[in-house]
């Protein structure tokens, strides 16, 4: 296949408490790329090139949008979790671990940093960490590990009788959640799983729904806009006003070419 026509893989992570997203980008083959979206300016900040593997769905942005904590194997660190300021990769703290296994890593309302089940070593090997973090607990159920990222950042279990403290689905299962919008709809994830694909639906008051095929993520942001990731390659933000949608913000990053470059003087200390 030529390399015009790869479409490449998009995942976004987005800070509770800023209008910022941070895009990993990946493509061609293992590469990664690293970008800020700015959702208020709509901008995109381009930063890190990587060629190794990195895990975003187990990864977490700050709720100020200011330090990504992310899991990764590349050279001689082996796998590790580390400390960076978005859209650069250079770890200003990383934590050797033991494999990638893990249920994610999330920043608590406080700023405390905790992950758990990734095995972390109690001590960082490179750098240090400017705020509390807390490391523990083994869970070897991966789709409830999955699934876990989305409930620390707004989901539902759409089970009556499931809960945070209750999640527990069986290794294979299909998960449901859901998120409600500050508005008026609800963002339905109603397929996620390892061993299958992302199917979202918005549903609206009157329970009328309409499929977002070509969403492969998707979520509100903290003003109530759809924010989303597409199989296209494209990033894309609606303003929902009743069942319309319009569109304020498209860009795709299918043509950007790997550009290894040194980190700002900026994002290289704390």
């Amino acid at each position: 296949m030529p390399e015009s026509t790869i479409t490449c893989r998009l995942h976004v992570l987005l800070a509770r408490g800023a209008d910022i997203g941070v895009v990993f980008r990946r493509g061609p083959t293992a590469w990664w790329h690293i970008l800020k979206w700015d959702l208020n300016k709509f901008t995109l900040e381009s930063g890190a090139w990587m060629k190794g593997s990195l895990y975003p769905t187990r990864s977490a942005v700050s709720r100020d949008g200011n330090v990504l904590a992310y899991f990764a194997i590349h050279g001689s660190w082996g796998s590790y979790l580390a400390l960076s300021k978005p859209p650069w990769l250079t770890a200003l703290c990383a934590w050797k671990t033991v494999g990638t296994w893990t249920t994610g890593v999330y920043f608590e309302r406080d700023g405390k940093l905790k992950a758990f089940g990734a095995l972390c070593e109690d001590q960082p090997f490179h750098g240090s960490c400017p705020f509390p973090y807390e490391f523990g607990g083994v869970d070897t159920n991966w789709n409830r590990a999955r699934e876990f990222q989305f409930i620390m950042n707004g989901w539902k279990p759409k089970a009556t009788d499931a809960s945070e403290e209750s999640f527990n689905p069986r290794s294979k299962e299909i998960i449901e959640l859901s998120k409600c919008s500050p508005r008026d709809p609800e963002l339905v994830l109603n397929r996620y799983s390892e061993f299958g694909s992302c199917l979202y639906t918005i549903r609206y008051q009157d329970n009328q729904e309409s499929i977002l095929s070509e969403a492969v993520w998707a979520d509100f942001d903290k003003m109530g806009r759809l924010v989303m990731a597409t199989s296209a390659g494209e990033l894309k933000l609606y303003e929902l006003i009743g069942k319309n949608m319009t569109t304020k913000f498209s860009h795709n990053l299918n043509m950007l070419k790997p550009n290894r470059i040194q980190a700002p003087s900026w994002a290289r200390n704390w």
